[in-house]
């Protein structure tokens, strides 16, 4: 037998199943939940402890308030502070990224969807492909534009490469061409509305999902993306992966099959690192 919702005259009634298989539905969400929250949990309670509580307590024991604090003054004793700078930097870096990418992937969406663009079967392909090709594999051509522009070792290298959002585009266009009405575009262009007045005063106000979607996920890969600050940026102070910072902590990056990444140390401006993403992509190539 089946449940059945209370439902008022005229409507018709919405099957839940078996109580049985909705109790195993909340427990995977259950046990999901949990697989995801215990990390975070970790993550809270482990600065309250110092390194020997680390390895005596449990691992969800708390330790003490004061530990906090204790760890936060290790922090700002790095390199005089610079972590404040690491994230005001990351907060400006990423704001413009996020600004950027929701802007031209909904508008490259909208374009895909609602409008007679020409070759529009060979620009969604283009997408597509573009959402396959991995990221290393882009990091040279990205570079020798990047150094075309006389871009090299500044923030708008890093800015203007990640704004490049080609999953946010196809996500838009489905968007665009399945949840909105094609009726709405055409009364609009009835009325008068060209593309652009199309775009903005039909179509935008009914995609405010899409642009939180958008944002977030731009926001996640912009504020996780530590490679490319440090392929095209190697000496910018004051961000997490510039060289004075990762040679005052004696740390060298290096992939599980100990190729080493990107020399650190490295000094000869971008012919020196163009030369060392040569030799890392051919690395990963052959490994491939």
């Amino acid at each position: 037998m089946t449940r059945r919702t209370a439902t008022p005259a005229g409507r018709r009634s919405v099957a839940l199943g078996p109580p049985m298989f909705s109790g195993v539905r909340y427990a995977v969400l259950v046990l999901f939940a949990v697989v995801s929250v215990i990390p975070m949990l970790w993550l809270i309670l482990a600065p309250s402890k110092t390194g020997a509580q680390l390895q005596d307590l449990s691992p969800f024991a708390f330790g003490s308030i004061d530990n906090y604090f204790v760890a936060w003054n290790n922090l700002q004793s790095l390199d005089e502070g610079v972590i404040v700078r690491w994230t005001i930097n990351s907060a400006a870096y990423t704001s413009f990224i996020v600004l950027a990418s929701v802007a031209t992937a909904t508008l490259a969406g909208f374009v895909l969807a609602a409008t007679r663009l020409p070759f529009k079967q060979f620009w969604l392909v283009v997408t597509l492909i573009a959402m396959l090709v991995p990221q290393v594999a882009l990091v040279l051509p990205l570079f020798l534009e990047i150094k075309a522009l006389g871009l090299f070792d500044s923030p708008w290298a890093y800015m203007l490469t990640s704004s490049l959002y080609p999953f946010g585009v196809f996500l838009a266009y489905i968007y665009f061409a399945t949840s909105i009405p094609r009726e709405l575009y055409e009364a609009a262009k009835i009325d008068g509305c060209n593309d652009y007045q199309t775009f903005w005063r039909i179509a935008r106000p009914l995609a405010r999902p899409l642009l939180g979607i958008l944002a977030f996920f731009a926001f996640v890969s912009a504020w996780t993306n530590f490679f490319l600050p440090f392929a095209y940026s190697p000496d910018l102070s004051g961000t997490p992966g510039s060289t004075s910072t990762l040679q005052s902590t004696e740390f060298k990056f290096q992939l599980s099959f100990k190729m080493p990444l990107l020399d650190p140390v490295a000094r000869g401006g971008p012919e020196r690192r163009l030369a060392e993403i040569e030799r890392f992509v051919t690395g990963v190539g052959a490994r491939v």
